[in-house]
């Protein structure tokens, strides 16, 4: 028999607009800015990108305006488009 299972862990997220500051603003932005585990590309254009390094560095996730950003345990960042988004995560009250 196959059973369904739901993640026991609690996330922060939240949707950039291409605003670096929206980064800053979060209580580990510096930290991962300074460590290089994110940078951003052609900030202020309709081109804006920002790149985060998976927590095991193997991985780059590209994020876009609109996309979410995903704060785990661990200092976990990951991102994911807004469809998926809707479809895996559901906010806690």
């Amino acid at each position: 028999m196959i059973k369904k299972y739901r993640s026991k862990q609690i996330y922060t997220a939240f949707r950039w607009t291409g605003d670096p500051s929206q980064i800053k603003a979060q209580p580990w932005g510096e930290e991962v800015i300074r460590n290089g585990h994110i940078r951003f590309e052609n900030i202020g254009s309709q081109d804006a990108t920002l790149l985060i390094d998976s927590k095991c560095g193997t991985y780059t996730y590209t994020v876009n305006p609109g996309d979410w950003i995903i704060y785990g345990s661990g200092c976990d960042l990951s991102s994911c488009k807004p469809y998926f988004f809707d479809k895996i995560y559901e906010e806690v009250p």
